[in-house]
């Protein structure tokens, strides 16, 4: 319900409450591998990309986080 409302919140423009959706469904998420890959699009989108680098420090090296985390370095 976080991550649904996290979207909800981006779409209405509302980056603040969007950050706040964000990290909850990261939180809540535990293992789950999307909250923070959506996080992180979220960050990348809005040229957080150190934000978005020490989310996914310790994620798992998926090609999605490993796509992500070269956005982040400026190396795509």
């Amino acid at each position: 319900a976080s991550g649904i409302a996290a979207e909800l919140a981006v779409r209405d423009g509302d980056d603040a409450a969007a950050d706040r959706w964000h990290r909850r469904a990261v939180e809540l998420g535990g293992d789950a591998h999307y909250p923070p890959l959506a996080y992180a699009d979220f960050l990348l989108a809005r040229g957080r990309r150190a934000d978005a680098l020490r989310l996914l420090a310790h994620a798992k090296d998926t090609p999605e986080v490993l796509r992500r985390r070269a956005r982040a370095e400026g190396r795509s």
